[in-house]
């Protein structure tokens, strides 16, 4: 995979790269349980089938099909590891390697382009390989299951196009299928319901906070396992360490002073969950039923977060669109107290530029070597913004150093999807865009 590793890294790469690892993550799983259904097949055809954790080899007569996905979630998988697949099953005679990886090495294809190896890229969703030909019915199967791969004729044509371009495009068609209205998905829906209800708040707290935990979790928090005791009452590990504190009723500046105590036993906390190994101190938030004047005035003087039910609502519905990242949990704690008004303001800008970005991959899919000056104009229309800003952004990114003559023709990637998102802000303002 590509990377430019000197540009910082910036919110919203932290973004998409949130939603391509979220992408092959699920894909892999996918694949996972398509490849036991092909194997299901393949014996109820008569074909003998030797299973290994995460791979197996099928006798087709003519030659032997080794199929392995134990290394799906890899990045720059090199020929070696490809190799060693082989010798895993004994250097069978005649036989056609099928390796699953989330992205390769170029010696990877230089490999597969002289031996029987076919390589898939669940990053970017391509195949390729000389012994393609052989394995048509495993293409067929994985099609029929909903896994469509791009066969692709040689290296380069696929680092024309570009490896990073084509990962996050893969990723963000998936994205918006799964998000096509930008809403919650179905099992969510069912809590919202609930955590808008009194009723539901008439509740024990630890009823309560078990079902807060369950819905964190679906919308991608990792949630110890640890509930209630002696600090808190939930506990997110990741993206960031919060701890949060759920209240029934009306919360007062009581509640408030209580988590402010919490977030001075840092150290401690990581000793009773037993954390060693994610450094960082503790962001103090409440969830609570609704909070008082004092509570408020306090939480915001301290950059303390607090959730009232319908704010809690607006927060899942926050990122069961976007997966959530540090950078975005950070800008909640810029400002403290009631986040409301702020959560409908995020949601409202996503959608936004979810909606451009995706009128923008459309385009450019459809017209691979689009002009510059075509692009601009479609941009600019799409934006709503004079071409010259675009023209600006577009000349302060060209960094790939494979460009030739970015004023002729421009690689999509040359202007990286890693910056869509903020590019609508950016280009509405005034800043500086300058990389």
């Amino acid at each position: 995979m590509l990377i430019i590793s000197h540009i910082p890294k910036s919110r919203d790469e932290d973004l998409i790269y949130a939603i391509i690892n979220e992408f092959v993550k699920e894909l892999s799983n996918k694949i996972r349980l398509v490849m036991d259904l092909y194997v299901n097949r393949l014996l109820m055809d008569g074909v003998s089938v030797f299973r290994l954790e995460n791979a197996f080899i099928s006798n087709f007569g003519e030659f032997s099909l080794i199929v392995d996905y134990s290394n799906s979630l890899r990045e720059n998988v090199d020929a070696s590891t490809v190799e060693l697949s082989v010798e895993k099953f004994g250097n069978p005679a005649n036989y056609v390697l099928a390796f699953f990886a989330r992205s390769f090495s170029e010696s990877s294809f230089k490999l597969a382009s002289k031996k029987p190896i076919v390589i898939f890229s669940l990053g970017t969703m391509t195949a390729f390989g000389s012994a393609i030909y052989k394995i048509t019915h495993l293409l067929e199967f994985l099609k029929s299951h909903g896994i469509k791969f791009e066969i692709i004729s040689s290296f380069d044509s696929l680092f024309s196009k570009n490896y990073l371009f084509m990962e996050a495009v893969a990723a963000f068609s998936w994205f918006f299928k799964r998000n096509e209205c930008f809403g919650p998905n179905f099992f969510l829906d069912l809590l919202i319901n609930r955590f808008l209800s009194d009723k539901f708040w008439s509740q024990r707290e630890d009823l309560i906070y078990k079902d807060i935990a369950d819905a964190l979790s679906i919308v991608g928090f990792t949630v110890h396992e640890k509930l209630g005791g002696e600090y808190a009452d939930i506990y997110i590990m990741q993206p960031m360490k919060i701890l949060i504190e759920v209240k029934n009723e009306k919360a007062g500046k009581d509640a408030v002073e209580q988590v402010m105590r919490y977030t001075r036993s840092s150290a401690e906390i990581d000793n009773y969950l037993n954390n060693k190994t994610i450094k960082g101190p503790w962001l103090p938030m409440i969830i609570g039923y609704d909070f008082t004047s004092k509570a408020i005035e306090l939480s915001e003087q301290n950059k303390i977060v607090l959730l009232d039910k319908k704010g809690f609502v607006l927060f899942l519905k926050y990122f069961s669109i976007i997966p959530p990242t540090r950078f975005e949990i950070l800008d909640f704690y810029t400002r403290g107290g009631l986040i409301n008004d702020f959560l409908e303001e995020k949601i409202n800008e996503v959608m936004r530029n979810f909606s451009a970005l995706r009128s923008i991959i459309k385009y450019i899919q459809t017209n691979p070597r689009i002009e510059v000056n075509q692009l601009e104009s479609f941009i600019s229309e799409v934006l709503g913004i004079p071409r010259d800003k675009v023209s600006k952004f577009l000349d302060s990114i060209s960094m790939f150093p494979k460009l030739v003559d970015r004023r002729k023709v421009l690689v999509p990637a040359s202007f990286r999807l890693i910056h869509f998102i903020k590019m609508y802000e950016l280009l509405k303002g005034d800043v500086d865009v300058s990389v």
